[in-house]
């Protein structure tokens, strides 16, 4: 609450979906989340969540994999 009283009323809504992103990536407030020392400063949007990105492309791999060992024909 402190956070948003002090921004701009037009930035109050990228602070709070800043700030609700940091909480729920499961992730630590430090300083990997600010451009300075402050909280009005979040650059999560600008983050590209490179977990995800390794998840995603083991489940690729694994599919992969999955449709060379099966036939169509096995599935019918």
């Amino acid at each position: 609450m402190t956070t948003a009283k002090v921004v701009d009323p037009s930035e109050r809504a990228r602070i709070w979906a800043g700030l609700s992103s940091m909480a729920e990536s499961g992730w630590d407030f430090s300083s990997r989340w600010l451009r300075d020392s402050s909280l009005t400063t979040t650059d999560i949007e600008l983050m590209v969540p490179s977990d995800l990105n390794a998840l995603l492309g083991m489940m690729e791999r694994y599919l992969a994999d999955l449709s060379k060992t099966y036939d169509r024909q096995d599935l019918s």
